[in-house]
């Protein structure tokens, strides 16, 4: 197994969508990750690389990470829709997912999977070849994830809005709250090792190390470094 974790950065909001396949997988499926206003650099990557799209996972429900939802499962029909539950109407809500805030009020499909449905704050699951654990993370929204993509080496998490190279996410909005981001963050990111990889929303990746020692909005110099396995 050989995961890739490629990026696609839209423009406006340079918000980081990614694409996540198995190159060793003859089958060739892949999962777009948080597909934001430029879901064509999705499409064409998958012309390249002769990928056979499964799912699209989002991190939240924020216009600038889901725009490219529609176009995309217009384009590849059978994927599945995963989203975190408290974050699910965004996806059919311009005020919720704040599209009507920015002036281009738009709604996507409804999600095919919703996660933590019964209060689980992690759970397991495999959209084609690629295993997938989902961590319920809120604090930049409600029902924010976060996703760790299994077999990376070293790990890797795809993070969202939830923490940056030494910044967070923006807790600002109608359910965002910067105590419950920080505990999130200590709870599903910093128990990790301090090699695993940050993939963020926005920005260039980071570690778990750097963030946990550097970070100035939620740092934790006195953890364990043993993380976990």
């Amino acid at each position: 197994m050989s995961i890739q974790i490629v990026p696609a950065v839209s423009t406006l909001f340079l918000e980081n969508g990614y694409v996540i396949y198995d190159d060793e997988n003859p089958q060739k499926e892949c999962i777009f990750v948080d597909p934001g206003l430029e879901p064509q650099k999705f499409i064409d990557f998958v012309n390249q690389e002769k990928l056979v799209p499964v799912a699209i996972l989002c991190t939240h429900g924020h216009a600038d990470h889901i725009a490219g939802i529609a176009s995309l499962k217009s384009k590849y029909p059978e994927m599945e829709i995963v989203i975190g539950q408290k974050d699910a109407q965004k996806l059919t809500s311009p005020r919720k997912n704040m599209s009507l805030r920015f002036g281009f009020p738009f709604t996507v499909p409804e999600a095919t999977k919703i996660l933590f449905e019964d209060g689980e704050e992690i759970q397991q699951f495999s959209l084609g070849s690629i295993n997938i654990e989902a961590r319920y993370t809120p604090g930049h929204t409600i029902g924010h994830a976060i996703y760790r993509i299994l077999g990376c080496k070293p790990e890797s998490l795809i993070v969202g809005d939830l923490i940056f190279n030494q910044n967070v996410g923006n807790t600002d909005f109608a359910d965002g709250d910067f105590d419950t981001l920080s505990q999130s963050i200590r709870n599903h990111v910093y128990i990790f090792p301090d090699d695993t990889i940050l993939y963020s929303g926005h920005g260039n990746t980071t570690t778990v190390g750097n963030e946990k020692y550097n970070n100035p909005y939620v740092r934790m110099e006195n953890v364990s470094k043993q993380g976990i396995s």
